[in-house]
């Protein structure tokens, strides 16, 4: 009936089953029941007083979690809008950061190609000064170098810069330094030309010490000033033609004096062994061992000498020592020949630029200053 559709299943219930199998009255099992409920209602009850304290304390605690936890809540947002703004700040200085690591790398090379081009421009006040005023020695060499490189800077790069002001100021500037130091290195250098107009100094000697060890001199006036430069040239050429020549011919006198006369233009094949008449009739004797006259003798051996040092006439003379022609021609030939050499080389290093040395033009310059200095010598 109804009653049992409210009762739980019977089957399921291990309780209920047990109480129809024993035939229990329901109405006092019903209050035994709720005699069991209001005695745990009431054991509870007297839990929750016995522990009232505890749970309002935890109660007080809850709550006061509560507020600490509202509280960090406000306190995290507040962070977190801080960090927002932080944020922003990074994203800004990192924006901020690279351009200006553009700014600094265009001013890198921007520093780069203008301190090239003041390197290239600018000269130092004290070469300056030197220049103009100083003593043309050493120092003299390497501030005119390195004006040279200034000269040689501006008119490689006259187009590329010609806009900048700086460029056109300098340009004049440097002009006017140029014609200053190309004054006073021509003046140089025909001062120590003029000095080879004397016999007695020695020009190999001047050479090496000092129109080699300032050959840049001549270089810069090929390169800069042409026509002082040929002025230099030709002084030169004038000077050790007639150097060359003087030195040539008292060599040649010195020898003469030093030779052995072995036969003369009287001396012929088939003429009797009687003796001259001078000019008075009277007999003159002859001087020589006629009968060695057309013998080679010991001259041959000239040919086979491996002694290539010239004769020094001071140590001749002394030594007052006759010596056959072979030896006093194979001497001469000798020292045109050393002091044609040293000549050739001096003039390929001082009169012709590195530049030119490089091309036919240079070979071509020494040659026909070699042939101008030599030609009388040889002639």
């Amino acid at each position: 009936g109804p009653v049992e559709q409210l009762l739980p299943d019977k089957e399921n219930d291990e309780l209920v089953k047990q109480v129809l199998t024993k035939g229990v009255d329901l109405q006092e099992y019903s209050r035994q029941i709720e005699q069991e409920l209001q005695a745990l209602e009431d054991e509870q009850l007297s839990s929750y007083e016995e522990h009232e304290g505890a749970l309002l304390e935890l109660d007080s605690e809850i709550r006061g979690c509560d507020e600490v936890l509202a509280h960090m809540e406000t306190l995290l947002g507040s962070f977190k809008s801080r960090l927002g703004a932080i944020n922003n700040d990074i994203q800004s200085l990192q924006s901020d950061s690279q351009s200006m690591s553009q700014q600094l790398r265009n001013r890198v090379v921007t520093e780069k190609q203008l301190d090239k081009i003041i390197q290239g421009m600018v000269v130092e006040p004290a070469a300056v000064r030197t220049i103009c005023d100083g003593d043309v020695n050493e120092q003299y060499l390497e501030c005119l170098m390195e004006v040279n490189k200034k000269i040689a800077y501006m008119r490689v790069h006259s187009k590329q810069h010609r806009r900048l002001k700086a460029f056109q100021e300098v340009q004049p500037e440097l002009d006017r330094l140029r014609l200053k130091a190309s004054a006073r290195v021509r003046q140089f250098l025909l001062d120590k030309t003029n000095d080879l107009r004397s016999l007695n100094t020695n020009a190999h000697v001047l050479q090496s010490s000092v129109f080699l060890k300032y050959r840049f001199f001549n270089h810069f006036l090929i390169e800069r000033h042409p026509e002082a430069a040929v002025e230099v040239r030709d002084t030169y050429i004038h000077i050790m033609r007639r150097y060359y020549l003087e030195h040539f011919e008292t060599y040649q006198r010195g020898l003469t004096k030093l030779e052995r006369v072995v036969a003369d233009r009287g001396d012929v094949i088939g003429m009797e062994e009687a003796s001259k008449l001078s000019l008075f009739g009277a007999a003159k004797p002859a001087a020589r061992d006629r009968a060695h006259v057309f013998n080679l003798g010991a001259r041959a051996a000239v040919l086979d000498g491996d002694d290539t040092r010239a004769i020094v006439l001071s140590v001749a003379s002394e030594a007052s020592s006759r010596r056959p022609f072979e030896e006093l021609f194979r001497s001469y030939s000798l020292a045109l020949a050393d002091n044609a050499t040293a000549e050739y080389e001096f003039i390929m290093q001082f009169f012709v630029s590195p530049k030119a040395r490089q091309r036919s033009a240079g070979a071509d310059m020494a040659r026909m200053v070699f042939g101008h200095i030599f030609e009388p010598s040889i002639r």
